[in-house]
């Protein structure tokens, strides 16, 4: 095992430092010292189990022994597999030199196995910090799932930088973060929306929030603003070990599919359908490349060179990143290219939409039609003329299905097969 893991420097603090603050939820406290000797007993209780490099699939909740269970496996010499509900099925058996192993999120149907080197979440860490300036002082707020590289990570930034992870599920009260008092939380545009809603004191308390993983409607942003929320915009992805493009805390420029510029070491590239670079300022797929961006899915050949995504977005003058929805969001309806991540943002930017989410039918008139399920306090009546003031006919959702929530994944974004399901099961407009 390398020597510049997790481990290390939960060990390398602990060292120093044993009665520093390390892991806490709502009723305790673990120093460095304490979390080290629960994950060294725990390793020698696995150990006797699982060969070396064997993926070890274990079921995490958003809690601490979660924490010391993926800790244990490593040092034991295993490769955890994080899941929430269900176990995910193995090409392989092994992954040789392989941190951690974590299933893509799936909102489109298709999941793969991520397999993260030690090297790769390093580097992450690293240049994460170097754009946060996280340290020993923080405490950082996990309240994301642990199964995705948007929970993990928070673990892996705090033990980096000697600081602590506060875990707790989400709360919309905001009870816990009055509570643990975290200085830095990461959460998705729900998690915020819900928060401003229920308690904007508690989230305008915390330091930074990182908000990414969806696309953050403007008047979202401009309520926060109001609040004196300090929301700090990023893009990242599980394939990059997480972080690819961060703002700067404290630097706001409130334009749709903003995310600030890549961080170090992560080079950005807007390419074409080709995987040729496009002129300056052009839409495209967006290609990453670093030492953070992994080497090939669970199975697969190796990969080599720049890994080209399924987002679309488009670089500034100033190597600002911003993102603009996914290719697999672009339907051709009645000959007409649209973008339904673009009509989705749109459509949350009307006034008492709370959250809408938009994907694409087969129809055999159009050949594939956009479909809004929306969470509105007004009712879909009164979308009609709202909706021709802000869309080409081409553009405008053909059915519509009014909903309390919209179906989500375990790390909070919108389960598109769900919503999809819904229009083929549920009467439409």
């Amino acid at each position: 095992m390398t020597a510049d893991t997790p481990y290390d420097w939960l060990a390398g603090i602990a060292a120093d430092d044993p009665d520093r603050l390390c892991l806490a939820d709502d009723t305790t406290e673990f120093t460095y010292g304490e979390v080290l000797e629960q994950v060294q007993v725990r390793a020698e209780t696995v150990r006797e189990d699982i060969a070396a490099w064997e993926i070890v699939p274990t079921q995490v909740a958003i809690d601490t022994d979660s924490v010391i269970n993926i800790l244990a496996i490593q040092h034991a010499g295993g490769v955890p597999l994080p899941y929430v509900r269900h176990r995910p099925s193995l090409p392989i058996s092994s992954a040789p030199d392989i941190a951690v192993c974590l299933e893509t999120s799936g909102s489109s149907g298709r999941r793969k196995i991520v397999p993260l080197t030690f090297m790769n979440v390093a580097s992450s860490v690293r240049s994460s910090r170097g754009r946060l300036d996280n340290g020993a002082e923080d405490r950082w707020l996990a309240s994301l799932p642990f199964d995705h590289v948007g929970g993990l990570s928070i673990i892996w930034r705090t033990l980096e930088a000697g600081g602590a992870a506060v875990v707790s599920p989400f709360d919309q009260s905001g009870a816990n973060i009055e509570e643990l008092q975290p200085t830095v939380a990461s959460m998705v545009p729900t998690m915020v929306q819900r928060l401003i809603e229920g308690n904007p004191e508690a989230l305008a308390s915390i330091g930074a929030v990182l908000v990414g993983g969806a696309a953050l409607a403007l008047p979202l942003w401009e309520r926060c603003i109001d609040e004196g929320v300090r929301l700090v915009p990023t893009y990242g992805l599980t394939e990059a070990g997480s972080q690819v493009a961060t703002a700067a805390p404290g630097d706001v420029e409130m334009l749709a599919g903003w995310a600030g510029t890549p961080i170090r070491d992560m080079e950005v590239v807007i390419v074409g359908l080709d995987h040729e670079p496009v002129q300056p300022g052009q839409a495209g797929l967006i290609a990453i490349e670093g030492p953070a961006v992994f080497d090939g899915y669970l199975g697969e050949e190796f990969r080599r060179g720049r890994f080209i995504t399924n987002d679309i977005g488009h670089l500034d003058a100033a190597n600002n990143l911003y993102v603009e929805g996914r290719i697999d969001d672009v339907i051709i309806s009645g000959g007409e290219n649209v973008s339904l991540g673009w009509v989705a943002g749109i459509l949350r930017g009307l006034d008492g939409v709370d959250d809408v989410c938009v994907v694409g039918v087969q129809d055999q008139a159009w050949g594939t039609v956009g479909c809004a399920m929306v969470v509105s306090e007004k009712g879909l009546e009164t979308f009609g003329t709202m909706v021709e003031g802000v869309l080409q006919p081409h553009e405008r959702p053909k059915r519509w299905l009014e909903s309390e929530v919209i179906p989500k994944l375990a790390n909070g974004k919108h389960d598109l097969v769900a919503v999809r399901e819904a229009f083929e099961e549920e009467p439409w407009t």
